[in-house]
């Protein structure tokens, strides 16, 4: 059985679109396509519909979904019993990043790692933290490095450092927003992330804590639009302190003074593949990498 076309049929079963599935997997969408097709006329039965709102699994894929995610499963597990019976580490993970800029170590983690475990394979993927989460949860990331706590209690997870985040508000509104306080700023419009955010729990952390409510207007996935919104005037918006300093000399916003508002940056993966040597492996490479880089950070003379 070739696991490459059911991790394919897998993913496609999840995005319910090739492009996406193209994406996730680093490949072309007809190559995408060909692995399904392959699948199908091997199995002999249709295992996706095309509709309006892209692919729909069949009731016979469906169930075949389920016996794949099973093989897949039994897989990794025969990987990880060969990885203890020989002690070489050999192998492979999916690793979702939020804010690569916000991460400048993982480089030197990385060749550390390579240098030690030659045969372990990393793959990056860029997400937000939200995709991050759900990619884990889902099994189409085996990591991942994400902006505040984890979303779901199957998640372990390991606080790396704080990001300190920062209120930015269109140009044009400076004199509106000197001086202003949390109760003053919930009477202005918001400009909110859909489904689970880190900024937007944090938002409504802030506001819940000081028995305030606040009008949201506009919802948008990412710094860059919420960004590109309060240019236009729309709302404030919650983004981390090095994008809205970054953005200053771009968009015309203007970062609104308040007390620090911190946010943290973990490395999580699911609880119940902790013992997972790959994941071990990753794990105590990250966290000790990070230990060594503060201590010599401490020990640099200021």
């Amino acid at each position: 059985m070739d696991l490459d076309r059911l991790r394919t049929f897998v993913v496609v079963a999840e995005e319910e679109s090739i492009t996406r599935s193209a994406k996730k997997l680093f490949a072309s969408p007809p190559s995408i396509s060909a692995r399904i097709k392959a699948l199908e006329e091997k199995w002999h039965v249709t295992l996706f519909r095309r509709t309006s709102r892209g692919l729909e699994i069949t009731p016979a894929g469906r169930e075949l979904c389920k016996k794949a995610r099973e093989v897949l499963a039994v897989a990794q597990d025969l990987n990880v019993y060969a990885t203890r019976l020989s002690g070489k580490l050999v192998g492979s993970l999916r690793v979702g990043l939020y804010a690569p800029e916000g991460f400048p170590e993982i480089a030197e983690i990385v060749k550390s790692l390579r240098s030690h475990h030659p045969g372990l394979e990393l793959q990056f993927i860029e997400r937000i933290s939200a995709e991050v989460l759900k990619e884990i949860i889902d099994g189409g990331l085996d990591a991942g490095f994400f902006l505040g706590p984890a979303s779901s209690p199957s998640i372990s997870s390991h606080v790396l450092r704080t990001v300190p985040l920062a209120v930015v508000a269109p140009e044009a509104w400076q004199r509106r927003v000197a001086g202003a306080t949390w109760e003053t700023l919930s009477r202005f419009p918001w400009i909110d992330c859909p489904g689970y955010c880190p900024f937007q729990a944090a938002v409504e952390e802030i506001f819940r804590s000081k028995s305030l409510f606040y009008e949201r207007v506009v919802h948008a996935d990412g710094g860059r639009t919420r960004l590109k919104l309060v240019a236009a005037g729309l709302g404030l918006a919650l983004v981390t302190m090095s994008r809205a300093q970054a953005a200053i000399a771009s968009e015309r916003v203007i970062i609104v003074p308040t007390e620090p508002i911190p946010c943290k940056f973990s490395f999580g993966y699911l609880s119940s593949k902790t013992n997972d040597p790959l994941i071990a492996v990753l794990r105590s490479g990250i966290l000790d990498g990070i230990r060594s880089q503060k201590r010599q950070a401490t020990a640099q003379p200021r």
